[in-house]
């Protein structure tokens, strides 16, 4: 499952509590694939996404909750893109 980026996105700068999103049962790994500094928007707009979320393939309807109980765990530090002035 790939993380999703909310509205607006902005410039990724780090991501907190990856270590309890990884161990909720079901959920195989989080893999983070952004880069600090990197403009994340969301698609369609954007290109990438912030990463994704393995899981066990066994266990189908309980890995889809375990999948939005990790994601809920993350806490994104995102900054905010603000609009260039041109004269």
């Amino acid at each position: 499952m790939m993380i999703p980026i909310p509205k607006g996105g902005g410039v990724y700068q780090g991501v907190e509590c990856l270590e309890q999103a990884s161990a909720i049962p079901d959920v195989e790994d989080v893999i983070i694939t952004a880069k600090e500094g990197q403009k994340i928007l969301p698609l369609p707009e954007g290109a990438s996404t912030w990463g994704s979320f393995l899981r066990e393939p066994d266990h189908r309807r309980a890995s889809e909750h375990a999948l939005r109980e990790a994601h809920a765990c993350l806490k994104f530090d995102i900054a905010t893109v603000l609009p260039v002035m041109r004269r």
